[in-house]
């Protein structure tokens, strides 16, 4: 993170009219810089987690899309059905239908899974 500050608290319309093109050229280019420096400390939010959070969101049983997102990312399947078999929720059997497995975690837990997976 950048501790460069730049010491502009007006919008640039209510700056004093005693600056110059060089001043305003000179924070442009300090600004710009510390911008373009930023700019690679930005995480990109995957499409996966994007579609999760958008399948999890509104509280309304997708099951069936949440199946399908999980088939399609083999790594987050198996985090979500390790976590369902686990000593935690002690079934008597073992889960294998990503659809029970959503049942029994919830839409909020398979969030919590992915987004811990992703990130």
């Amino acid at each position: 993170m950048c501790t460069d500050k730049l010491n502009i608290t007006k919008p640039r319309s209510a700056l004093p009219m005693t600056y110059n093109a060089n001043q305003y050229s000179t924070i442009h280019q300090k600004a710009n810089s510390i911008l373009k420096r930023d700019i690679h400390d930005l995480q990109v939010i995957p499409s996966l987690a994007i579609k999760l959070l958008r399948l999890t969101s509104d509280n309304t049983n997708r099951a069936a899309e949440l199946s399908a997102l999980l088939v399609s990312e083999p790594a987050l399947a198996e985090k979500v059905l390790s976590n369902v078999n686990s000593t935690v929720f002690s079934h008597d059997q073992k889960i294998k239908s990503f659809k029970q497995a959503i049942k029994i975690l919830g839409d909020s837990e398979v969030r919590k899974i992915g987004i811990r997976y992703k990130f």
